[in-house]
């Protein structure tokens, strides 16, 4: 599968989609990982660091234009047209808040992950840690899986998604 990593444009977020601790792991597995140049600098990751673990590093366009795309804000409304037929978008999207994205999202055909509707296999909603989520946020790591019946599952643990020796993650 090809992945797609764009830089965050919303005012005052740093984070960023995967680490390239995530980009090595989905890169043994196959997967071509395609970064936007400069999306990991906010979180302390150097355009270097992801291509020693694997990825390529792209402008904007190419970074959008794979089967996967994974962010972790919604997309804003400059990044709409880059929304496309059967491409899976996963990020946190709040929707209910946010109807022009939606019809977007729908018209586009975009299949969109939303990280705020993920359960855990204990139960639990999917949720940033907000204490790290200004110096450096939670990335997925992820494993889809195709089945015959012409869908795909995903297998999803957390990851921090920088630099930072006092960050942690709860179990």
């Amino acid at each position: 599968m090809e992945i797609g990593v764009p830089k965050e444009i919303k005012d005052q977020e740093f984070r960023v989609g995967l680490s390239p601790d995530s980009v090595r792991v989905l890169s043994d597995r196959g997967h071509a990982v395609f970064v936007e140049t400069t999306a990991g600098v906010g979180a302390g990751f150097a355009d270097g660091d992801y291509q020693s673990a694997g990825a390529k590093i792209v402008s904007r366009e190419p970074a959008w234009s794979r089967e996967l795309v994974v962010k972790v804000k919604e997309p804003l409304p400059p990044e709409y047209d880059f929304l496309q037929n059967d491409q899976f978008l996963f990020t946190y999207l709040h929707l209910a808040a946010d109807r022009p994205l939606t019809e977007r999202l729908i018209s586009a055909g975009t299949r969109a992950i939303a990280y705020e509707t993920v359960e855990l296999t204990d139960g639990k909603i999917y949720r940033c840690n907000n204490k790290l989520a200004f110096k450096s946020g939670d990335a997925i790591r992820f494993h889809v899986i195709p089945q015959t019946d012409g869908y795909a599952y995903i297998m999803m643990s957390r990851v921090p998604a920088a630099k930072s020796p006092s960050s942690s993650l709860p179990s």
